[in-house]
């Protein structure tokens, strides 16, 4: 569900999980899944349930980071 806001910006809601994990548990669930290769690194899943929103996962400068660090990874 969206709703325009004041001067045009689209709102929409974020729902979380309402048992609310602390943020170190749910980033060490994905640390581990990532090391277990379950999720690849950078992945927008993982990056997701970090809480990492939309706007930001569009953001060229950490697709770059995140490239360079997988880069760093498979050397």
């Amino acid at each position: 569900m969206k709703a325009l806001g004041a001067g045009g910006v689209v709102v929409s809601p974020v729902w979380r999980d309402v048992s609310t994990p602390t943020l170190a548990a749910t980033m060490d669930a994905m640390v581990k899944a990532v090391q277990a290769k379950i999720f690849p690194m950078g992945s927008e899943i993982v990056l997701h349930r970090l809480g990492v929103s939309e706007v930001t996962l569009g953001c060229p400068l950490l697709e770059v980071n995140l490239r360079d660090d997988c880069a760093e990874c498979d050397a």
